[in-house]
């Protein structure tokens, strides 16, 4: 069984992939590990550096 990574699964989803279509392309995935992948991240991203985008209501 190969391995993927997270900024793997994060590039699916900034890519437009749904939950279903990765779950559905990947079956060893659960909804669980994708919970997890965010959840690793949203930790990641405490000890970041962040700025925020304005909405696009906001924008313009």
């Amino acid at each position: 069984m190969g391995c993927l990574s997270v900024e793997f699964l994060l590039g699916l989803f900034a890519a437009g992939w749904t939950e279903q279509q990765v779950l559905e392309n990947y079956p060893t995935l659960t909804s669980e590990a994708l919970r997890a992948v965010f959840a690793f991240t949203a930790e990641c991203m405490r000890e970041e550096s962040l700025y925020t985008l304005p909405l696009l209501s906001e924008a313009g």
